[in-house]
């Protein structure tokens, strides 16, 4: 205790062990405060103070600053270009596609049949009339990627041929994200989003017309607003905190270094044309000055241009200093380190990224693939089909219900189970990959529906396909050891000759020989 302590304790105990107590306490945050460097308040990171503010807050403010410039770098980044292609790629492919659950064959018959009419066509199931659901698909991750959210629109059609139903997409744009306001009975509206007082999603205040529209928009109309009640708006975007309601591009993590890499580049480029202005300078190397008898024209012509080939003589006293081009040996090095950093922090390989197989081997290029493989499934699962194809199918077998031919069935969405069947991906060793699968089969670990849905095929075509085909090459008689039923059967042994007794034939009579 130090002499005031010593005071306090002589003549008030109680305020003495208070203060020891308080000052205890105050060793113990700084201590705590201690264990966590990333918390401190030391030089180094004084700079460093972000804002402690929710998800929306940020949003709200960077959200269309960061989809102008992702949209920005898409359009004149090439890296950037190739990022958004490789995801979109790769979680749709050529499309997620549905598997029908039904126990009654002739309705599951006239369902898959309305859904491939519908699904397929162009003209069926897009309400601008240019896509396919597969297409619509890769818009929607295109959409996502690039600005961080997509909005689609269910559009009920009075009279239709087929199913009742179209879809439209709009951008992130649509949605006004500065229109926040209370409303009576507890509801509120965030970012364009209402909610009631249960904070459920009630509807979305969509702009009439994009906002960003210029010249083709009536006067006026661009600053109204229409409310579209929740139940018809699919909302696609990747949440990253609790709370989210709106979503980013996938780009923000790397905006900045993809900007700046490009600039970069465009530097060492201007660099490298400047170098190749080969340059040589004469000097004096005595520092004396030419005599005045010296006749430059007749003596000697000062060098412009050294072309190939050239031999000259010099006078005395003077040389020739060339400049020396500047050295790209750290561009390689840099580039592909900025370029592993952009490509880790969008969840892609730097091979994909880049096309750059020079540095890899097969278990390394494996190991890579696998990771990016579970990116590419959590993104299939959370955003394509949890968020969109799911709802999407609701609608449909809403909307089939009033399409022609559909009031022979009782449909319901109870009585249609789906199953989504996701791309197929592409085996990185077959010969490994191919024994592994029906070794799982025959363990019992896997079914067989389940590795052609992993393999991107629809199981009952598989199936169907396959025994319309055995049935074919039974009738036609050829063999083959994909099935032990046609395999060939063992060739025919040639019987034995019988031996008879000596002097003995069949059919002859003993006494007639002689």
């Amino acid at each position: 205790m130090n002499f005031l302590d010593r005071v306090f304790y002589f003549f008030s105990p109680k305020t003495a062990l208070q203060r020891s107590a308080a000052r205890a306490q105050l060793a113990l945050i700084e201590s705590g405060a201690r264990k966590y460097e990333g918390a401190s308040k030391a030089s180094r990171v004084s700079l460093w103070n972000p804002g402690d503010t929710s998800a929306n807050d940020e949003i709200r403010g960077g959200a269309s600053g960061l989809r102008a410039r992702a949209r920005d770098l898409r359009r004149n980044n090439a890296y950037a270009h190739r990022a958004i292609q490789v995801l979109t790629t790769n979680v749709v492919g050529t499309g997620i596609k549905p598997v029908f659950n039904i126990k009654n064959k002739t309705l599951k018959k006239f369902f898959d049949q309305a859904w491939k009419d519908w699904a397929e066509k162009t003209t069926a199931c897009d309400f601008e009339n240019f896509f396919n659901l597969q297409g619509l698909q890769s818009l929607v991750m295109d959409s996502v990627a690039e600005s961080g959210e997509v909005f689609i629109l269910r559009k009920r059609l009075a009279k239709a041929k087929g199913v009742p139903l179209k879809l439209q997409l709009l951008e992130a744009d649509f949605l006004d994200n500065a229109y926040n306001a209370d409303l009576n009975g507890g509801g509120r509206i965030r970012q364009g989003i209402e909610f009631n007082s249960m904070g459920d999603r009630v509807a979305y205040h969509f702009w009439k017309n994009h906002p960003g529209e210029t010249g083709t928009v009536r006067l006026g109309t661009s600053v109204e607003k229409i409310r579209v009640p929740a139940s018809e708006v699919v909302h696609v975007f990747e949440k990253k905190r609790p709370g989210q309601i709106r979503g980013v591009s996938f780009l923000h993590p790397v905006m900045i270094r993809l900007h700046d890499l490009d600039i970069f580049q465009d530097a060492s480029l201007k660099k490298q044309q400047i170098s190749a202005c080969f340059a040589g300078f004469i000097y004096n190397a005595t520092g004396d000055t030419l005599p005045n008898t010296y006749n430059q024209t007749t003596d000697w012509e000062l060098l412009e241009k050294l072309d190939s080939g050239t031999i000259e003589t010099l006078p005395p006293g003077f040389d020739i200093k060339f400049a020396e081009p500047p050295s790209s040996q750290e561009y390689p090095a840099f580039v592909r380190t900025e370029l592993m950093s952009i490509a880790s922090g969008l969840g892609i390989t730097y091979e994909a990224l880049t096309g750059d197989y020079s540095n890899v081997n097969f278990s390394s290029a494996r190991m890579g693939f696998l990771e990016f493989q579970r990116n590419i499934k959590r993104w299939q699962n959370e955003l394509m089909i949890t968020q969109f194809l799911t709802t999407v199918f609701d609608w449909f077998v809403d909307a089939i219900q009033f399409s022609a031919g559909s009031q022979a069935y009782n449909i319901s969405a109870d009585k249609v189970g789906v199953t989504w069947t996701t791309p197929a991906r592409e085996m990185v060793d077959p010969s490994k990959e191919i024994p592994a699968h029906r070794d799982a089969v025959k363990a019992g670990f896997k079914s067989i529906s389940e590795v052609i849905r992993s393999m991107g095929y629809n199981p009952d075509e598989v199936f169907e396909e396959r025994a319309k085909e055995i049935v074919e090459l039974k009738k036609l008689g050829i063999a083959t050891d994909s099935d032990p039923s046609l395999e060939k059967a063992p060739a025919p042994q040639p019987e034995k000759p019988k031996t008879e007794p000596k002097g003995e034939k069949e059919n002859e009579d003993p006494d007639t020989q002689d």
